[in-house]
């Protein structure tokens, strides 16, 4: 029963990266270990998290409840290089009371983007090569296509690839899904996208080849409030010639917009029924994220995650519950481990001039299009970077001299995992930071 378990968590953690898209991206990857240390539903809240700059994420271990206590399941270390980029993750499983080798990541960068990354497997004492991703971006650092390969005998193998176009505004337009076939690449999917003025995403349109033709599939429609965070998703499959309704998430947000509930409806017999919701809690050291499941007329508790943080506002305990049906009770936990490196960046001084700020980051949480807004005071040198939670650098936005004025910039995360990332801006020798979420 344990192994089933074991197995069961595994698989909860993995199937939650490589179910945003038909396929698993080259950053979908990059973030294997530490997401599979996240859970599938765990959010990281709106908490302050200022003082991270100074940490970064060493080892993360899940642990499975049994009986009365907590036993070992998946430990994953990671290694950086000397930029605090990840160079590797290492993946552990707990096996006859010790920790032996699954599965590692090698990651290689090209200036500041990912440009291959490896995962090898544990077999009869040495890493074998198991697959990769090669990346490739245009000169705004978008990425523009990810080949994925097999590795078979002594050599690499085309196994599927991904095409990303954009349009004059860096927004991502398209993205074509082929798969290696023999000697040529075939057409297998493609989602398409389109935006409103203010470069949310409004539509999200997914479709298969078929017999040489592009075909329907799904479609996403997305609307927002006048704040420009997201207030519905709409579902829709395609069925011989129309769009029949599928399910309708809904979100709710509080006074400083901040999201506290997602519902999920679906649609039968010609109406829109409840399904699920999620609530969101904000605490000062602890945030909570609760799935409840309708039951013909009230919501009824299914699970609990919740993530604690430590003086550093470093998350050190990720715990997932299960409603008995009476109290909940202990199913799996995450700890982590950190230590202290020299910041990627610092807000060391509090003197930030009013006249270059970071004036607004919308929608936020986002889904998964982000605007940045930012203003600076003479003509110089600006950089606008993501970080993830680990301090990873995740994409360059803007690295060049702009104008004294008000700017804008698009943050298109399409390929990454939900989740807490930072938008660090550099101006002047002067640094500012928000934190955004990413919500899928």
């Amino acid at each position: 029963m344990l192994l089933l378990r074991a197995i069961l968590t595994y698989l909860l953690f993995h199937i939650s990266l490589i179910s945003q898209q038909p396929m698993m991206s080259n950053n979908q990857i990059n973030n294997y270990s530490s997401q599979l240390m996240d859970g599938a539903y765990i959010i990281d809240s709106y908490k302050d998290m200022s003082n991270r700059d100074n940490w970064r994420l060493i080892s993360a271990t899940i642990e499975l409840w049994l009986d009365t206590s907590w036993i070992n399941n998946f430990n994953n270390s990671y290694n950086y290089d000397e930029s605090n980029n990840i160079a590797e993750s290492i993946n552990r499983i707990w096996i006859s009371d010790e920790w032996q080798n699954y599965r590692r990541n090698i990651y290689t960068y090209n200036g500041n983007n990912i440009f291959e990354s490896v995962i090898q497997e544990w077999s009869e004492n040495n890493w074998i090569n198991f697959n990769r991703n090669m990346c490739y971006y245009d000169v705004n650092n978008n990425k523009t296509q990810v080949t994925f390969q097999h590795w078979t005998e002594d050599d690499w193998e085309d196994f599927y690839q991904s095409n990303n176009y954009y349009g004059d505004d860096n927004n991502l337009i398209e993205v074509i899904y082929r798969n290696w076939t023999i000697d040529i690449w075939e057409n297998s999917s493609r989602r398409q996208y389109i935006y409103d003025q203010n470069r949310n995403l409004i539509e999200d349109l997914h479709q298969t080849w078929s017999d040489s033709l592009w075909e329907n599939n799904n479609i996403h429609n997305y609307s927002y409030d006048i704040e420009n965070n997201l207030i519905e998703d709409l579902s829709q499959i395609w069925v011989d010639t129309f769009w029949v309704n599928s399910s309708l998430y809904q979100y709710n947000y509080d006074q400083n917009l901040v999201l506290t509930e997602k519902v999920e409806h679906i649609w039968v017999d010609n109406n829109w029924n409840n399904n699920q919701r999620n609530l969101y809690y904000y605490e000062n050291d602890t945030t909570e994220f609760r799935i409840q499941i309708w039951n013909t007329d009230s919501w009824l508790n299914s699970s609990q995650y919740l993530s604690i943080y430590d003086i550093n506002n470093n998350r050190i305990e990720s715990l997932h519950k299960e409603w008995s049906g009476i109290e909940w009770e202990n199913y799996s936990r995450n700890q982590y481990s950190y230590e202290e490196f020299l910041a990627i960046y610092s807000n060391a001084t509090n003197n930030i001039p009013d006249e270059f700020t970071l004036l607004s980051t919308f929608p936020n949480p986002f889904n998964p299009i982000i605007t940045i807004q930012y203003t600076i005071t003479k003509s110089e040198l600006i950089s606008i970077k993501v970080y993830d939670l680990s301090g990873s650098e995740i994409s360059i936005l803007v690295n060049k001299n702009k104008l004294a004025g008000e700017h804008e910039v698009k943050w298109d995360a399409i390929d990454q995992p939900s989740g807490v990332y930072f938008i660090l801006a550099e101006f002047d020798n002067i640094k500012n930071h928000k934190k955004i979420l990413l919500i899928k």
